[in-house]
């Protein structure tokens, strides 16, 4: 068990393993399903949530590939809505 937290748990948390384990699976909760469209905005909590039991660098390098993998999984759940030319056009400013 200590390997696990070692392994997902950062050295600088606040608040000990588990309340870093449970505080994670909430906010990424959150994001996938304000992700999924049906939470509406809630997903804008889970960082500031985050920040409470982690440090900003590692929050905010651990939650852009999040994001990418809750993107990935949206497109794929809607393929006949996708539309490459829309995609085309916001490419640049991603």
């Amino acid at each position: 068990m200590d390997f696990i937290y070692t392994w997902i748990v950062p050295p600088e948390a606040r608040g000990g393993p588990a309340g870093y384990i449970v505080t994670a699976l909430v906010a990424f909760l959150l994001t996938a399903v304000s992700k999924g469209g049906f939470g509406g905005g809630v997903g804008i909590v889970s960082v500031p949530l985050m920040l409470q039991v982690a440090p900003p660098t590692f929050v905010l390098g651990m939650w852009l590939p999040v994001l990418i993998a809750c993107d990935s999984c949206t497109i794929r759940q809607y393929p006949k809505e996708w539309n490459p030319r829309a995609f085309l056009k916001l490419l640049p400013g991603m």
